[in-house]
């Protein structure tokens, strides 16, 4: 979405009744970040004016956790969900109830200075043991270093915390939005009330919605805010060691057709957020290799449609497209605060792509000369393949596409920086048959995967990251939704950011007596000559599980795991309501890898580290039937 950025988290501070009496428990956040406008960039600053909050509970976890949240008294409507009756009306008398921020000169939401807002409204938590909580004129503040405390009406008990969000600046409306925050209870808070696992999953989702007014009082904070620091980079400063980000998604290519394949490439740009220059040789393993991936979101179903062979970087150069202050060095390093673009028609040049299965994604490291160099082949050879019938606009009304850039490096991993490497954006296609021309939209949501758009679009979706002992990262994204006559449908979409010991099952509980329906999986193919087998998981039912698997290493090692920068989706019907549960995923390698050889090998072998974790498999949190 234009001008928009993603926060870490911020604070909610009620008044709470406890039928009169207080509780107690306080719970402090994160500090938030933000980043970067361009050289020359100038800003404005804002501040918001009248306006409301609206909670959309998630009355599924709710009844799955024994709580109730109902509202007493509404004070506002909101304008996205007017038939939500739960909306609170922001209490703008007072400039010191706004927040403020600034826009950069194209009107895109720049940064969030922080401040708070105060509503009106009450509403009742109910809890699993008849406890009723009477929770009202909620203050939102953004909590960092330096954060207050907000004086409420009775007794400034923090029983609730928010997550994540979406800000936007709509400058055509004047408009100020955040958007599907994650409102959680108050783990502290929750410890005291005697309901410790209810603090591990969002209840509701919130929505800020207010006007956005000019602000000439706050000149001079204005005027005080560091050179080169914006939203749109969202990057921690002054981070130990090399640190690449996707810092643009840019210049699509659209390459043409074979068969019922079409291919297409995105450019990327890459900056270096670290405080250490990052190698860049190109007839080495010491310079960056670029994934490029294309999803789909259609019918509530979050998918990825299309791969390519990664993008060997080659030589660096030194602009200025995530900061403003680029310390410049030679070709062969990316410098510090410093940027280099590499547009869709380099990351589809054929004789500079390699495979993705001679690549630790975790620790950076790959095989040099890779497989494939040099070599060229038709339209669609090792560049990213879609099938055309997924992107004919005659095929999927509704339907929105995003576009993700990630970026691996063997110096960026050894510093500890490969988690925020890839970024995503929204694109388009043309209905012209049968090209189908690729186009971008929105602005780039840097440093994040673009799993993370299926949230921003439906607030009734979870995502949670799940850390793979010694290894990687990857993510879950789950959406329950009552089909009605009994019936729910479970949607699960598991993203592996960058393990490489893989994923072989994915397994969900299931109570005596429910016997699933309507079972479905979803990969996305390998082409090009990927040595991998494209089979789809089975799925059985056995043990009071669902459970989807693949082969394991020892019987296929090119089976159909899930592999880094893939996603994988697992849904089915039944006539049960959701309750908390705990998935299991089969990991299918047997331990994480090291770096290996400085120059590359003649095998994979060799970089199999014997002194790593050997677990099995990994939980995650997430809604299965009851």
């Amino acid at each position: 979405m234009r001008g928009s950025k993603r926060l870490r988290q911020v604070v909610v501070v009620g008044s709470i009744g406890l039928l009169g009496a207080a509780g107690s428990g306080a719970m402090r956040a994160k500090p938030a970040v933000a980043a970067g406008i361009g050289a020359g960039e100038q800003r404005a600053i804002w501040r918001t004016g009248a306006g409301q909050v609206t909670l959309l509970p998630h009355s599924e976890t709710l009844a799955a956790l024994g709580l109730e949240l109902q509202t007493l008294r509404q004070t506002a409507v909101s304008e996205r969900f007017p038939q939500i009756e739960s909306s609170f009306a922001i209490d703008d008398r007072s400039a010191s109830s706004s927040l403020a921020f600034t826009t950069g000169p194209g009107g895109g939401f720049d940064l969030l200075l922080g401040g708070r807002l105060q509503t009106s409204g009450e509403m009742l938590l109910g809890l699993p043991d008849g406890t009723r909580l009477a929770v009202g004129n909620l203050a939102f503040r953004l909590q960092g270093s330096g954060g207050g405390v907000i004086d409420t009406l009775n007794t400034n008990q923090e029983i609730f915390y928010l997550t994540s969000g979406l800000l936007q600046f709509k400058r055509a409306d004047q408009r100020f939005e955040w958007v599907g925050l994650d409102l959680y209870l108050n783990k502290a808070w929750a410890v005291s009330a005697g309901i410790p696992g209810a603090a591990e999953t969002p209840i509701a989702t919130v929505v800020i919605e207010a006007a956005a007014l000019p602000a000439p009082e706050l000149a001079a904070e204005l005027a005080a805010l560091p050179a080169g620091e914006s939203a749109q980079q969202a990057a921690p400063r002054g981070g130990i060691g090399p640190d690449v980000i996707t810092g643009e998604v840019d210049t699509p290519v659209s390459d043409g057709q074979v068969g019922a394949i079409n291919a297409y490439a995105i450019g990327t740009v890459s900056c270096n957020a670290g405080d250490v220059p990052l190698e860049w040789f190109a007839s080495t393993n010491h310079h960056p290799v670029i994934s490029q991936n294309l999803f789909r979101l259609k019918d509530g179903r979050f998918e990825q449609i299309g791969q390519s062979w990664l993008k060997h970087g080659f030589t660096a150069l030194q602009e200025n497209a995530c900061f403003n202050d680029c310390q410049a060095t030679a070709g062969n390093h990316l410098g510090v605060h410093c940027s280099d673009p590499y547009w869709g028609g380099l990351n589809d040049n054929q004789t500079g792509l390699g495979p993705k299965f001679e690549v630790n994604a975790f620790t950076g490291f790959f095989l040099y000369p890779f497989t494939g160099q040099g070599q060229t082949g038709d339209a669609i050879y090792k560049r990213l393949q879609v099938h055309t019938a997924d992107v004919d606009p005659n095929q999927n009304g509704g339907a929105l596409y995003y576009a993700e850039g990630e970026y691996i490096m063997p110096d960026d991993a050894a510093a500890g920086n490969q988690f925020n490497n890839a970024s995503y954006r929204r694109v388009t296609f043309t209905n012209n048959p049968p090209t189908y021309t690729l186009n971008v939209t929105d602005t780039t949501m840097r440093q994040q995967t673009a799993i993370l758009a299926w949230k921003a679009n439906d607030p009734q979706v979870t995502i949670i990251t799940i850390s793979v002992p010694g290894d990687g990262r990857l993510q879950l994204g789950y959406k329950v939704t009552n089909l009605g006559g009994g019936a729910y449908h479970y949607e699960y979409a598991l993203y592996n950011m960058n393990s490489w010991r893989s994923v072989r099952s994915f397994s969900v509980p299931l109570p005596l007596g429910v016997s699933p329906t309507n079972i479905g999986f979803h990969d996305v193919d390998y082409h090009s000559g990927e040595p991998f087998d494209g089979s789809d998981w089975n799925a059985s039912i056995a043990g009071g599980s669902i459970t989807w698997y693949t082969v394991s290493l020892t019987e296929n090692p090119n089976a159909n795991a899930l592999r880094w920068g893939t996603l994988y989706n697992f849904r089915f019907d039944a006539s049960s309501p959701p309750t908390l549960a705990t998935a299991t995923l089969g990991l299918f390698n047997l331990r994480p890898l090291t770096s290996g050889p400085a120059n590359g090998g003649s095998s994979l072998l060799r970089m199999i580290d014997a002194s790593g974790s050997t677990a099995s498999s990994v939980a995650a949190a997430t809604m299965g039937p009851s």
